[in-house]
C-alpha cells in the first residue's frame, strides 16, 4: 500500500497536478462523514 500511495504522489507531482484549500476541506468532510466512496465519484464525475 505504502508504495502505490508513493507512485500516486510522484505521479501527481510529475503531471503538475495541483489542489485547491476548498478542494482539500471538502474532499476531508466527504471521507469523515461518508467514507471514500463520495470523493470516488466525485473525482470519476470530473474525469468524465
Amino acid at each position: 500500500m505504502v508504495s502505490r500511495l508513493s507512485f500516486l504522489n510522484r505521479l501527481v507531482d510529475g503531471l503538475g497536478i495541483k489542489g485547491s484549500d476548498e478542494a482539500f476541506i471538502q474532499a476531508g468532510q466527504m471521507i469523515a462523514a461518508h467514507g471514500y466512496g463520495p470523493v470516488a465519484q466525485m473525482v470519476q464525475d470530473k474525469a468524465a
